[in-house]
């Protein structure tokens, strides 16, 4: 009825042969993004499947088996860009909150006016870094592992021994993939902290991770860099096999001084 909210139905057909419709074009992708964005956020491993069943226990509306995919897909795409508000928020709270502390985000655009996409994150709190200094052993390990979920990436960090010969977090970051960029940028930031080496007599272990010993051959190539003793075994056993071979390798690095080697090769030539 004009002028106000309300309508009048003058002509009613009490019969119809039409069936109610249970596939509706403004079930679109968008509107799916937007109804479901908090249980995608609560369950980022939610299926396509279950947004399906979802929508059609609580609306009533089916949605075919192409569509799902393109829908779940735009969530992702509005999560991402919120994904890169929130870790540059923590990074100025850091900053802000934690006097001494360096974070560091850094961000990729296709192109210049694009919106900047989450790229690397570095972040070593001055408690973790004065710790470290101040009570744990000179050693530092390195290692990395897979991000699982949509995004993936490599978690990489470094950890100290404390006086309990308990693990002592130093410092971590979150970038692309484990290459020799990776780990330039990470150790680079690092050691701008912990300073370097050569100056304070660091040890590193490590396993042979991918880029990783050419980024010590240029960043830091007087620096004391280990391996550890599975992962050497692992390439030794490759060509030389048996239980006596396995035996003195590990006994190897248990030798000190390292004149006993000798006492090994006698042994191995044996």
């Amino acid at each position: 009825m004009q002028g106000s909210n309300t309508f009048q139905i003058k002509t009613m057909k009490k019969h119809t042969v039409h069936p109610r419709r249970y596939r509706m074009n403004a079930v679109t992708s968008t509107w799916v993004a937007n109804k479901y964005m908090d249980r995608l956020i609560d369950d980022p491993k939610i299926k396509v499947k279950a947004i399906r069943k979802f929508i059609r226990r609580e609306f009533g509306v089916f949605i075919s088996n192409v569509r799902p995919t393109e829908q779940s897909g735009k969530p992702w795409s509005k999560l991402k860009e919120i994904i890169n508000y929130i870790t540059g928020d923590y990074c100025e709270m850091v900053l802000r909150t934690n006097t001494g502390s360096p974070a560091k985000m850094e961000v990729e655009r296709t192109v210049a006016n694009s919106p900047a996409v989450f790229h690397r994150l570095f972040i070593m709190f001055d408690t973790q870094r004065r710790g470290f200094i101040s009570g744990c052993r000179p050693v530092i390990g390195l290692d990395a592992c897979h991000l699982k979920g949509p995004y993936g990436g490599q978690l990489m960090h470094a950890l100290g021994s404390d006086g309990n010969n308990q693990m002592y977090p130093i410092a971590m970051a979150v970038v692309e993939a484990e290459c020799n960029d990776s780990w330039m940028w990470f150790l680079k930031l690092m050691i701008e902290v912990i300073r370097r080496p050569e100056d304070m007599g660091w040890v590193f272990i490590s396993d042979r991770q991918k880029g990783l010993v050419e980024t010590f051959n240029t960043l830091m190539p007087r620096a004391e860099h280990r391996f550890r003793v599975r992962h050497l075994y692992a390439n030794f056993k490759l060509l030389f096999k048996g239980k006596d071979l396995k035996d003195l390798v590990w006994g190897l690095h248990l030798l000190i001084p390292w004149r006993n080697l000798k006492i090994i090769c006698m042994l191995s030539r044996e």
